[in-house]
């Protein structure tokens, strides 16, 4: 080759056709169309006229465009996307038509997304329907509904077998979830991200899971279940899940047993359990570790989460509205939602009163699962507080009408309960030969003498298992003088007693001044401190800290 073609400048249309069919298709704006580029040259015309650069159908496009993309797309694996909004201004007769190209071309099909409201689909969906009763979608791999409960599009969608599909959602599923469980189920399911799921029981789902060897991702939250037997059930049989990696579930308690007893999740890296008890009868709606069923939910959670803490070294455990463990990192396809050293997570359910258990419950859990792992280096307690319409809540409010009196001496039978777990003992569990620092905070700057006991005797037991010095920080928040109504949650903050409470605001001082810190600090250090417990003391007020 010549040095004078070597310098000749390149243009647009020496650019090789495969390169200028990637820029193209990269071109594209998503959910589009390559319309506006064809229009560009007679060069772009001709190479935005390939199949693979139609096969996007959106009811945002006119319906002249969605037929013409039909055509030009020839058999090429559509994807479909019935994202409506009004207030984007979209037309409705678009998102009808939407829905009748997916009941004409459903053979063709590869993922469907579902966006739009209850409403909407509600019309579009009026009057549609498949050729047959038992329809066959071979290339559906990617099914997303995320519309409101009971829609359209989930009835239109019921009798769709989809063999293929890897990755399936259904918000709010309730009543559908029985015939999409079964539609979905198949060898090649990866993720299945049921929610709000109703009628079907745990037995169902164990079946149709076993049907999904290669499941990765499982998210399934329960509405209403069927009555649990009444008499001993029969032996659950084991679903094997060899791919299963992360694991969300929200069942009421007395089906959770029954649904983690039954699986075997060798490869699991992060859960998220969450016993429900919004559901069922009374006494389906409290926690009391006494309670047998109660007891057997605790041991099942806790055998269930160990060998995931042991294979990920659990060395952090926060207690908060949640019980959460932290471990070895892990390259986390959910990084953007949690942290990569996050492994599981127990939540607890907000109940109406301190009398629901809940706290015994989590507590229970808690100890239950730190007896057990060597690998512990630190503990994070931020002491919950119960408030009217919740049960459980780490948030700095006081509730209405209690002063603050009141209020510490509630929080002190709330920390000592929290500090008197039942199964913790010297005896109990293994050591904790890495545990260096233990962090307790709480709310009231004024525990009273039953609380700083229980600290004083749990804090002697987590040295005796550790065998050496540690480290115990705690932090009180200074309660201030006037309460103001501020929100509509039935709560009121603490505000700054040399303020006063704003003009046509009801407001009272407290019943006792804050104390000083430094005399405060000398009584709970004095209480606590014990041969290799090291215990400071903080105090937050407006976001500064004052260190004793």
């Amino acid at each position: 080759m010549s040095s004078n073609a070597l310098r000749t400048p390149g243009t647009i249309d020496s650019i090789p056709p495969e390169v200028l069919d990637n820029i193209l298709e990269g071109a594209i704006p998503y959910h589009g169309t390559p319309l506006r580029l064809s229009h560009v040259c007679r060069l772009w015309y001709r190479r935005c006229q390939h199949a693979t650069l139609w096969t996007t159908i959106t009811c945002s496009q006119s319906i002249d465009l969605a037929n013409a993309a039909i055509l030009r797309s020839g058999t090429e694996s559509l994807d479909i996307s019935l994202s409506y909004f009004p207030r984007h201004n979209y037309v409705p007769e678009r998102v009808r038509h939407t829905v009748w190209l997916v009941t004409r071309h459903i053979h063709r099909i590869r993922s469907i997304e579902c966006y739009a409201e209850k409403e909407v689909l509600e019309a579009s969906c009026q009057g549609m329907g498949f050729a047959t009763h038992d329809v066959l979608a071979p290339r559906l791999r990617v099914l997303d509904i995320q519309s409101g409960a009971d829609n359209a599009f989930f009835h239109l969608l019921r009798s769709v077998r989809a063999p293929a599909l890897v990755n399936g959602t259904a918000f709010a599923s309730r009543a559908f979830a029985h015939g999409l469980l079964n539609s979905w189920r198949g060898q090649y399911l990866q993720t299945l991200y049921l929610e709000d799921v109703e009628g079907v029981s745990v037995e169902h789902l164990h079946e149709c899971l076993s049907a999904c060897p290669d499941l990765r991702d499982l998210f399934v939250t329960y509405g209403r279940l069927p009555p649990a037997p009444a008499s001993q059930p029969q032996r659950i049989s084991l679903v094997t899940l060899p791919k299963l990696t992360y694991l969300t579930v929200v069942m009421n308690y007395n089906h959770l047993v029954r649904f983690l007893d039954g699986l075997d999740v060798a490869a699991l890296v992060k859960t998220d359990i969450v016993p429900d008890c919004n559901q069922g009868d009374e006494e389906s709606r409290t926690l009391h570790p006494h309670d047998e069923r109660v007891k057997r939910l605790i041991s099942c959670i806790v055998q269930f989460v160990s060998p995931l803490l042991h294979r990920r070294h659990c060395r952090r455990v926060e207690f908060r509205d949640s019980l959460t463990f932290y471990g070895d990192e892990f390259d986390d396809m959910h990084e953007w939602l949690c942290p990569e050293d996050m492994i599981a997570t127990i939540g607890f359910p907000s109940l109406g009163d301190r009398q629901s258990g809940v706290l015994d419950f989590a507590r229970e859990v808690a100890f239950g699962v730190v007896a057990n792992h060597s690998t512990l280096e630190s503990l994070n307690v931020v002491v919950p507080t119960f408030r009217y319409d919740k049960g459980w809540t780490t948030d700095r409010h006081l509730p209405i009408n209690l002063s603050r009196a009141a209020f510490a001496q509630i929080e002190s039978a709330v920390v000592a309960a929290l500090f008197t777990p039942e199964v913790w003992s010297d005896a109990s569990g293994g050591l904790l030969p890495m545990l260096r620092d233990i962090r307790i905070r709480c709310i009231s700057d004024a525990l009273q003498p039953v609380a700083v006991r229980s600290i004083a005797r749990c804090l002697e037991i987590f040295q005796a298992k550790a065998g050496h010095d540690i480290n115990v920080e705690l932090v009180c928040h200074q309660l201030e003088g006037f309460v103001v109504a501020l929100n509509d949650s039935g709560e009121q903050p603490w505000t700054n007693p040399n303020v006063g409470p704003p003009a046509n605001m009801d407001g009272r001082v407290s019943d006792f001044p804050p104390p000083k810190a430094s005399d405060l600090a000398v009584t709970v250090v004095q209480a606590l401190r014990r041969p290799a417990i090291k215990v400071r003391v903080k105090y937050v007020w407006r976001q500064a800290w004052e260190e004793v």
